[in-house]
């Protein structure tokens, strides 16, 4: 890790942490053995006056923490603000993102480097259980994310009070996984005044059809199809994530266990040894030719015998 990387995850100095022009994100300065504390703030630009979301997303949290629902940050406190400064919301630190797990965080196992932690398979597996525990728990309140994605799942690291370069071993901490980013969620069937300022993402596509249909009818004006959104916006935003760092076992090394695990479970084609698409089986069910051995072997195209 480069030493920003490490500033980046681990520091305790003052921070501003990289977000859009809408928004104002600070890390405040800590001492060691103190929580770390993050202060947000909407903001007015050119493109919109975004400062009432600032008090929107305390609502929910606030809501949230009420409700004894874990998988959220706490709320340190919040401040209305005044005609020369715009309210903001601070809370405790919620862990590291799944993106930053993802990429500023290397990971050895069995004396093998992987890309990122969720290159192991108990580790996929224990993101997509976790993810779906907290998910059903703001479910449980008709409470819709609606920007589920890495930037916006935290995961704490144990042992609490780790420091880098001393030689302690680094793990996740599923069981705390926390959310975040709340100002533009929705609860199913709210009365909305105004369209929700979530717009279409190109990276990758974790935004569910359903709510870019909705977006953009809010756009024009009508709000109905974006106050009928439910939970099944997230988990279609989930299982993008979910498929983003799903284990490759082409980049696995030989003889490492997820390898070996995927191998045990995974249908394998007996042409090249990569996993099938359930297309390549035959009818039994057994693995065969995944599609390129198949298109390479038939003339005809493979799409019609879909």
């Amino acid at each position: 890790m480069t030493p920003s990387d490490i500033d980046r995850v681990f520091g305790r100095g003052r921070l501003r942490m990289v977000t859009g022009e809408h928004v104002e994100v600070y890390r405040e300065a800590s001492l060691p053995g103190e929580r770390r504390r993050y202060t947000k703030r909407f903001l007015a630009t050119e493109a919109g006056d975004f400062r009432h979301w600032t008090e929107r997303e305390w609502r929910i949290l606030a809501r949230l923490v009420g409700h004894g629902i874990g998988p959220v940050p706490d709320v340190v406190q919040f401040d209305r603000g005044a005609a020369d400064r715009p309210a903001l919301v601070q809370t405790y630190d919620a862990g590291v993102t799944v993106d930053h797990w993802a990429t500023l965080l290397p990971v050895e196992r069995d004396g093998m480097v992987l890309r990122h932690v969720f290159e192991d398979c108990a580790h996929w597996w224990a993101l997509a259980r976790h993810c779906l525990i907290a998910l059903d728990a703001i479910h449980e309140l008709r409470l819709v994310h609606l920007d589920l994605k890495a930037d916006n799942v935290c995961i704490p690291f144990g042992p609490p009070d780790f420091e880098p370069r001393t030689g302690q071993v680094l793990s996740p901490r599923f069981d705390q996984i926390a959310l975040i980013d709340f100002a533009f969620s929705l609860v199913s069937g709210e009365s909305l005044t105004r369209a929700l300022p979530i717009v279409r993402q190109t990276e990758y596509d974790y935004q569910s059809p359903r709510l870019l249909q909705a977006l953009e009818a809010g756009s024009r004006g009508d709000l109905m199809p974006t106050r009928q959104l439910d939970w099944r916006c997230d988990v279609f935003s989930l299982a993008a994530m979910l498929r983003r760092y799903l284990p490759d076992p082409d980049s696995l090394p030989e003889g490492t266990w997820t390898l070996r695990a995927l191998r045990r479970h995974a249908p394998w084609c007996d042409g090249c040894s990569r996993r099938t698409m359930p297309s390549g089986r035959d009818s039994s069910g057994r693995t065969s030719k995944c599609l390129p051995c198949l298109k390479r072997l038939w003339p005809t195209p493979i799409s019609r015998y879909r």
